[in-house]
């Protein structure tokens, strides 16, 4: 029996391609399904003797429960690994036992193209054996990844491919060289889309603009800004001086601390705290630049 991770698998032609084809990543499955009507479907799913065979949620047109085009019916779809014939009795009892249905298990064919391949898939196929893309980072529209040397062959297709599949997505960029200038920037490598660094981030509720080509800023570091404004007290004295675009200083002046104080070596990073100090509408008592 086929194994569904290796059906779940693009065609190893694209394997080396540094420029993106569409038709080669086009492929069609068949899975064993059992079609019943709409309304049983929430009584079956939830039964652990049907629901522990389906498939995982792979994209839309592969997951437990599907529509069946063209028809008012929906089709349990399983995993070939896990049925046998004893399994597939199993199941057809079960669905008679708890809805009176006498079911019978199909073939279904699905038709994969590149819009239903997730990321990691797409990328995992162009790239040579022994090589692995180590993620993005997202801060607003811009798409930020750090590529290893050996990837930089492959940094068109991979930019290509995470324009194409990430939501609001419009600028991919490869970050050249390491955090070495005076200001916490880097030069940036324009992968795919528009050549746009000029974003706008939430976090904790709160607003930020930044020209991420202008100043520093790590989405990566949420966390830790929640977890430092949890400590400090309204009557504290808060002093950043390192305060960038302001993702510390504004969430502690929000809950209340009345003397803070923020400056950074950047005026990029000033002019951005005095903005999204506004746009947040909220007052500090001093925001300077360090000359």
């Amino acid at each position: 029996m086929k194994k569904l991770s290796s059906m779940l698998t693009i065609s190893s032609k694209v394997r080396g391609i540094t420029i993106l084809t569409d038709n080669e990543k086009n492929k069609e499955i068949t899975l064993p399904v059992v079609i019943v009507p709409p309304k049983v479907i929430s009584r079956l799913i939830g039964c652990k003797e049907i629901a522990d065979r389906t498939v995982g949620r792979f994209c839309n047109k592969i997951k437990p429960v599907i529509n069946i085009p063209k028809q008012s019916e929906k089709a349990i779809v399983f995993n070939p690994e896990k049925m046998d014939e004893n399994t597939r009795n199993v199941v057809l009892n079960t669905i008679e036992n708890l809805t009176g249905l006498t079911a019978k298990f199909d073939s279904y064919d699905i038709a994969l193209n590149y819009d239903d391949w997730p990321i990691k898939s797409c990328i995992t196929a162009i790239l040579p054996e022994g090589l692995e893309f180590g993620g993005f980072s997202q801060i607003g529209h811009i798409v930020h990844v750090n590529l290893r040397e050996e990837l930089l062959l492959y940094k068109k297709i991979i930019g290509k491919i995470l324009l194409d599949k990430i939501t609001n997505c419009k600028t991919v960029i490869n970050k050249l060289d390491a955090i070495g200038h005076k200001y916490r920037t880097f030069e940036l490598d324009l992968l795919a889309g528009e050549e746009n660094y000029k974003t706008e981030v939430h976090e904790e509720k709160l607003r930020y603009q930044l020209d991420f080509s202008q100043v520093f800023y790590n989405p990566r570091l949420s966390t830790e800004h929640k977890r430092i404004v949890r400590k400090i007290g309204k009557r504290s004295i808060f002093y950043d001086c390192c305060a960038g675009i302001g993702p510390f200083v504004l969430p502690v002046i929000r809950n209340g601390v009345h003397h803070v104080l923020a400056n950074d070596l950047n005026p990029n990073c000033i002019d951005y705290l005095k903005r999204n100090m506004e746009l947040n509408r909220v007052v500090i008592i001093r925001a300077a630049e360090i000359v």
